[in-house]
């Protein structure tokens, strides 16, 4: 019974231990990782918006849509 009870002990300080030094040097080990992935996708967010309002000033152009009207005819 003892043992059993050292062993919590002692598995419950290795956790706290890790957790401190993963904290102290911040290695990433405790997180999902979605930190390190919202920078890159708020990135790829804020491209998507720019190229999305180019291609709709593009489609609204008076000029686009007499292309689209000249392509029908041909």
């Amino acid at each position: 019974m003892l043992e059993k009870v050292m062993f919590i002990v002692l598995m419950t300080g290795l956790l706290l231990l890790l957790s401190y030094i993963d904290k102290k040097y911040n290695l990433g080990l405790t997180t999902d990782g979605c930190e390190q992935t919202k920078e890159p996708l708020k990135t790829q967010n804020t491209e998507l918006k720019q190229r999305i309002e180019t291609l709709e000033r593009i489609v609204t152009e008076p000029k686009f849509e007499l292309n689209q009207e000249l392509a029908k005819l041909k």
